[in-house]
């Protein structure tokens, strides 16, 4: 509800600035725990700004071909932006370190708000439109139900292959760039 009230460049614009936030922390002060805000800080920010761009991307849809299209734009997005971004991390911490490779990813963050600033905004719904239906009574829709349980645990399939891969690459020997690609 909290993306389905508000346009969205505003939230581009507040999620690009914690994401960018979190990062620049990492690059000034790389240990653990801001190593873990840091995460939280993108992951949440990633979080918000797909489930606007989701809504957005519904609402301005002219017709069910367009709305395809973006949608599979939309999916193949992060797949392309975590391959991209894994793969420069990698080259700017075997050319300049972690911090370099913190700032860098800090930059990425804002052509976010470059972008936004050319999208057209789509209609809101008004707010008995949104009010209307809870999000829990999706829980009542047992296929529903079943697809958030895959979800999830693809989610976490991934994350873990995120981690592991590092880890193990590291163990091994590799440099952050074989890493990374």
């Amino acid at each position: 509800r909290l993306v389905e009230r508000r346009p969205l460049r505003p939230l581009l614009t507040c999620c690009s600035l914690v994401a960018s936030t979190g990062m620049g922390l990492a690059a000034m002060w790389p240990h653990f725990a801001l190593l873990c805000v840091s995460a939280l800080a993108c992951g949440g920010a990633m979080g918000i700004s797909l489930i606007a761009m989701q809504r957005h991307v519904s609402a301005a849809a002219a017709s069910k071909a367009q709305l395809r299209q973006a949608f599979s734009w939309l999916s193949v997005a992060p797949s392309i932006a975590v391959f991209t971004g894994t793969a420069v991390a990698g080259m700017m911490i075997d050319l300049a370190g972690f911090r370099a490779a913190f700032m860098l990813l800090a930059l990425l963050p804002l052509v976010t708000l470059v972008l936004a600033r050319l999208a057209t905004e789509a209609p809101i719904p008004s707010r008995d439109e949104a009010q209307r239906a809870s999000p829990w009574s999706l829980w009542r829709a047992a296929p529903f139900r079943r697809l958030l349980m895959l979800n999830a645990l693809m989610t976490s399939c991934w994350d873990l292959h995120g981690f592991m891969v590092p880890v193990i690459g590291h163990e091994r020997g590799f440099s952050a760039s074989a890493i990374g690609c």
